[in-house]
């Protein structure tokens, strides 16, 4: 297991909250977050892997049970960060690309209701179906103007059914 840092598959950049979308900045905290406890992590490991040299060389001279304990102590603990560094890389991983599909869809998504939300709300409008009415019913229209998640989610509902 390596301890060499963890190359990021998205740079701080890619995560900035270029298309209004709030998970954008919460997501990057997290991300921020994971990245810096992999960074603790890794810096573990190196005191660890200093200290058992420094207890390997003292047991060598002094072959005393308490120094192989914590020699053997060490070795565990190094064994458990081991474990732990690489769930974090997998996890920063995991939430990558699940950021980038997420993202990636989002965009599709802001760019369809772009073209395609006021044509979709007039025919909603027009439409005689109980289902569309009584959603058109309960839209807040100031909010739905200034939420894009809001928009999106009403064009897609109103898409079904008109």
């Amino acid at each position: 297991m390596s301890s060499e840092p963890h190359p990021a598959t998205l740079q701080p950049s890619d995560l900035k909250n270029d298309h209004g979308h709030p998970y954008a900045k919460k997501l990057e905290q997290g991300l921020q977050t994971q990245r810096n406890m992999l960074l603790l992590l890794e810096s573990k490991v190196k005191l660890l892997e200093q200290t058992i040299g420094i207890k390997t060389e003292e047991y060598n001279q002094k072959n005393s049970p308490f120094i192989e304990l914590e020699l053997t102590e060490a070795k565990i603990s190094l064994i458990n960060t081991h474990g732990q560094v690489e769930a974090v890389r997998t996890s920063i991983k995991e939430k990558e690309q699940y950021y980038k599909g997420y993202m990636e869809q989002f965009v599709k998504d802001e760019e369809e209701v772009n073209k395609r939300y006021k044509h979709t709300v007039d025919i909603a409008k027009k439409s005689t179906k109980p289902q569309v009415q009584k959603l058109l019913s309960m839209v807040i229209w100031d909010r739905i103007e200034g939420d894009i998640e809001a928009k999106i989610a009403l064009y897609k509902q109103l898409r079904k059914h008109v």
